[in-house]
């Protein structure tokens, strides 16, 4: 049974794997960097095999899929064939990166490859509460044969992202679904690459990536099933695209861009506000740069594939289960497992205070740095942070947008987690100086990530677990650190000192989350 198990589990590798590789054949091909065509390979990977598994759900043949993946497979091998030759100019591209920056690539493989392990072996059980698991949703999904349906007795939530774990469980393996976490984290990692490579030299923009990859939070849910760190990585793929169609007006990435932005639609009752935000926005930077004459010249020339596109992305913005869920009643938009949200009754005042509670859970240090100033000083920074809400914002705010008592809690987990001393110390003035100082286009992305946190802090009342609602935030704001950092402000010395700092937290990270699979 373990050597079936273990054959089921590479079987499933493989396949993924093959896919991807493929598909980043493909872009090497359409003439992306190394560093764009790894970051969109495994996106756009999840969104065919997302549609491939949507279109059987809303025919009612959900089954079906298993008769389809050995053509799928079949077919990711021959494009892989007659595209080898792009192989070799890649590995050798990616070869001499490493030997320019081997503390830096040290650092990413041995993550990459230590948490590939946890994405193979499946679910802790402190995932499995945590609505990160697929065992709740592969079992609802399984017995839901059509949207159009009465046999539901709950509504469907979002399927983009939840979906995709039935695509492991027929191929026998539903413990390798931590592979769609793995690959995210991958791909943010070299799309980060891409956009910070706009600001900076190559060795900058290799330490913005660790600076973004060594967040806990990612770590912990780089071996997930990907509901909150694929739609992040959708998002940060988004911002690539939108960036690659303003260099150099293309219908190939005009496309991508809104059905990626449709394809994040994922999750509980707040799916919509980053798909809308990154919408308006992407429409006014195309707007403004090229005018709608250059884009309606491309929809004409490409009708083709503007159709075909139109078509997946009916299927991706989930119109048919939403209108299906309000047809039966029930509500428009369901809960995934794990993911109950309250909604802020308290207004602006409530507004207010979840901004100031999220900027205090912000200063995440880790409890590595507690514990040592604990030790050392008698000191505690948690102690402290909490003393301020306690004394100060508490009186101030009493509980207006409270669901829930506020704690601040370092736990090194996917539910609580934050986003690292990084994510305060860089990420964060990073963004503003990029509303303060950044060219346009940046300054534009800074205001859209500003007004999602607004809004989240608006709509949602403040729980513990609404840090995953800010995954996204800190995932598309990472690559502004390298406007932050330019040369002069960044010497060998520092950048080193950085880079390894980075490598420490993402070993701590690391270790943790073997922690929670042993």
């Amino acid at each position: 049974m373990i050597v079936v198990s273990v054959l089921k589990v590479m079987s499933a590798g493989v396949q993924i794997g093959v896919l991807c590789l493929a598909a980043f054949l493909v872009f090497r091909r359409a003439g992306n960097t190394l560093a764009e065509a790894a970051a969109y390979a495994p996106i756009v990977t999840f969104m065919c095999l997302s549609l491939l598994l949507q279109v059987f759900l809303l025919a009612g043949g959900l089954p079906l899929i298993i008769w389809v993946q050995p053509g799928v497979g079949v077919a990711a091998v021959v494009v892989v064939y007659r595209l080898r030759t792009y192989m070799g100019s890649s590995r050798k591209m990616l070869g001499t990166f490493i030997v320019r920056h081997p503390v830096a690539a040290a650092g990413l493989v041995a993550a990459w490859v230590l948490l590939a392990v946890p994405a193979l072996r499946g679910y802790s059980p402190g995932f499995l509460t945590s609505g990160t698991a697929s065992g709740p949703m592969i079992n609802a999904l399984s017995s839901f044969k059509s949207p159009f349906s009465t046999s539901s007795p709950a509504p469907l939530w979002p399927q983009n992202v939840a979906i995709l774990p039935l695509y492991f469980a027929a191929l026998g393996s539903t413990g390798s679904v931590g592979l769609i976490g793995w690959l995210s984290y991958i791909s943010i990692g070299f799309a980060t690459y891409a956009l910070a490579r706009r600001y900076a030299w190559p060795p900058a923009a290799v330490t913005v990536v660790l600076v973004v990859v060594s967040m806990p939070r990612l770590v912990y849910h780089a071996a997930s099933a990907g509901t909150e760190i694929l739609p992040a990585a959708t998002a940060l793929f988004c911002i690539l695209a939108l960036y690659r169609t303003v260099e150099q007006p293309n219908i190939k990435d005009l496309l991508m861009l809104f059905m990626g932005i449709l394809f994040s639609i994922s999750g509980g009752k707040l799916c919509l506000v980053l798909p809308i935000v990154l919408l308006a926005t992407s429409m006014l930077v195309l707007y403004r740069r090229h005018g709608a004459i250059t884009w309606r010249f491309l929809v004409r020339k490409n009708i083709t594939a503007v159709t075909a596109a139109g078509l997946a992305s009916l299927v991706f913005s989930q119109v048919l289960i939403f209108g299906n869920n309000m047809v039966q009643g029930k509500n428009w938009v369901g809960t995934p497992p794990g993911m109950a949200l309250t909604f802020n009754a308290d207004g602006l005042m409530g507004w207010a205070g979840n901004l100031v509670r999220y900027g205090l859970q912000s200063i995440h240090l880790t409890l590595p740095v507690e514990h040592f100033f604990q030790w050392v000083f008698g000191f505690s920074w948690i102690g402290l942070l909490q003393a301020v809400y306690d004394h100060i914002i508490g009186p101030l705010f009493h509980n207006l947008g409270l669901a829930a008592p506020f704690v601040i809690s370092w736990r090194p987990d996917a539910i609580h987690s934050w986003f690292g001393p990084l994510g305060v110390l860089l990420i964060l003035p990073a963004l503003g100086y990029a509303l303060l100082r950044g060219p346009r286009r940046l300054k534009s992305i800074a205001l859209a990530l500003s007004v999602y946190v607004a809004l989240v802090s608006l709509i949602a009342a403040w729980m513990p677990q609404n840090a995953r609602f800010f995954t996204t935030f800190f995932v598309c704001s990472g690559f502004m650190t390298a406007f932050l950092l330019p040369p002069w402000r960044m010497t060998r010395r520092r950048r080193w000192t950085l880079q390894a700092l980075c490598i420490l937290i993402l070993l701590y990270a690391v270790i943790q989350q073997w922690g929670s699979y042993t």
